[in-house]
């Protein structure tokens, strides 16, 4: 019985033994799947020299953050240039948008208004003095001296209305003292220069008028001729000028005013009627002059000139 007990000792030594090289090779396993697995998280990263996969995640953080640094300010500079650009872009057609909502203001918007208010005013004159287009007698023409309008001297005070065939029967603009913008000829009148004298006196009556925008009375002072008819109605009398020459002149040239058109030093001995207007259109370097002299009257008690009777 002695004899048998270390040969089963010697058996479950062996057992012990044989199980334990049976369990050595599974851990022998998992120590190689483990450079395995480190060699397979790290493919990407190169030749680091990882050892485990316990430092996959912090190596494989820092590596995609020095990939990524590089590129994320090149990334952060086109985003705001094009930002930039968008704004601009944003900006030029807002400006583009306010610049054509001015233009058709300035061009269109202010014609209207400056004719509506000038057809008001006429209409209201016309009760006072008579509509001459509605006149059914034409009025001796007269060639003595005619009647003196009233000398007037207020900013805005009314003297008279124009009439010039060449433009259509319809056109027709009052004529106030003063040339200022706001009170007289922003508002589609014909303005007096104050300097010079009255209508149908002996000298140079002076007005002026806009050719583009409020109005633009004097939009088609190239088709004058010489020869045609500038009436101005006041409430006593017609005053017929004809129409004689024209020029163009800087805005300095402040002769075309005198009693005597460019000639100040003379004396007047005729009764002359200046225009002027700006020249070119929407430039207005320059201004357009046109004379007239007096040709003759009609009394407003006989009737209308021929030249406004339809």
């Amino acid at each position: 019985m002695r004899e048998q007990q270390p040969e089963r000792g010697r058996r479950a030594g062996r057992r012990a033994a044989e199980g334990n090289a049976a369990r050595a090779p599974r851990h022998e396993a998992v120590g190689r799947y483990r450079p395995a697995t480190a060699g397979a998280g790290t493919s990407g990263l190169g030749a680091t020299g990882v050892g485990t996969t316990a430092q996959l995640p912090a190596q494989a953080a820092t590596a995609t953050l020095t990939a990524t640094r590089p590129a994320a300010p090149a990334r952060r500079r086109g985003g705001i240039l094009n930002a930039i650009i968008g704004v601009i872009g944003e900006l030029l057609i807002t400006a583009g948008i306010v610049v054509g909502l001015f233009i058709v203001w300035q061009v269109y918007w202010t014609d209207l208004g400056a004719n509506r208010d000038q057809a008001q005013q006429i209409e209201n004159v016309n009760k006072q003095w008579g509509d001459p287009r509605g006149a059914t007698k034409v009025g001796t023409p007269r060639t003595d001296a005619p009647p003196a309008a009233d000398h007037v001297n207020r900013t805005g005070d009314l003297e008279g209305i124009i009439y010039i065939p060449r433009f259509g029967t319809d056109w027709r603009y009052t004529v106030k003292y003063g040339v200022d913008l706001e009170a007289v000829v922003d508002t589609g009148s014909f303005g007096h220069y104050p300097d010079t004298q009255y209508v149908g006196e002996v000298g140079n009556y002076a007005i002026t008028a806009h050719r583009q925008t409020y109005g633009a009375a004097m939009r088609d002072v190239p088709e004058l001729q010489p020869g045609d008819p500038i009436i101005v109605q006041t409430k006593n009398a017609y005053y017929v000028y004809k129409v004689g020459e024209h020029e163009v002149v800087p805005p300095t040239q402040v002769g075309v005013l005198a009693p005597v058109p460019n000639h100040p030093e003379e004396a007047p001995t005729q009764r002359i009627l200046t225009i002027t207007t700006c020249h070119p259109p929407f430039v207005s370097s320059d201004r357009w002059i046109t004379y007239a002299t007096l040709d003759h009257w009609v009394d407003a008690a006989e009737g209308a000139p021929a030249e406004l009777v339809k």
